[in-house]
């Protein structure tokens, strides 16, 4: 489940989120596990992947049904989950965390792009073919210096609802014969 979610965040964000020239400047810098403070200097620009506790709510309600030859296979969700994960970014260009006014071609924000990747990808597959559903919450960027070096972080945190969910098989009944006991 988790897995799934990982695998959609490392392809927004290490394949779709670019710099002014068009870079992909987090291609094998985005991590699942942040990086200790005293190695952020040697990897910035990069992103990091912060999952908080999922809240799990009971379903069990038929989704869906598939009509196959010999049988019918109904899809019941047992299990909703909320999981809410936060993309963090690390760069020393503050202009990548914030838009500059002032420039007639300014860079889009990481932040920005993220929000524009999730609202446009907001259902994605998971490895079974389940859907998954996911949403942006509360984005922005930090007026401090985070780590060291002029080192700048924004953040985007984003809900993913995804489900447990089991197949039940019933056989269709082929032909049914009538014997009414003779002629009329």
């Amino acid at each position: 489940m988790k897995g799934d979610h990982i695998l959609y965040f490392k392809n927004l964000v290490e394949e779709l989120i670019v710099d002014g020239s068009g870079n992909n400047l987090f291609q094998g810098k985005f991590y699942e596990i942040a990086p200790t403070a005293d190695s952020f200097p040697r990897i910035v620009p990069c992103a990091v992947l912060n999952d908080f506790p999922a809240v799990a709510k009971k379903i069990a309600l038929y989704s869906s049904s598939k009509n196959l030859e010999t049988e019918v296979v109904k899809t019941r969700q047992l299990y909703e989950y909320k999981f809410t994960y936060q993309v963090d970014f690390y760069s020393r260009n503050v202009y990548e965390h914030i838009r500059d006014v002032t420039s007639s071609d300014a860079l889009e924000p990481f932040c920005d792009q993220l929000v524009n990747l999730v609202a446009s990808n907001e259902v994605f597959f998971g490895q079974d073919g389940r859907d998954i559903r996911a949403e942006c919450g509360a984005f922005g960027s930090a007026d401090r210096d985070l780590i060291v070096d002029n080192i700048y972080m924004s953040f985007v945190k984003i809900v993913v609802t995804d489900g447990v969910y089991s197949d039940t098989a019933v056989p269709k009944i082929k032909k049914a014969q009538i014997n009414d006991g003779g002629k009329i």
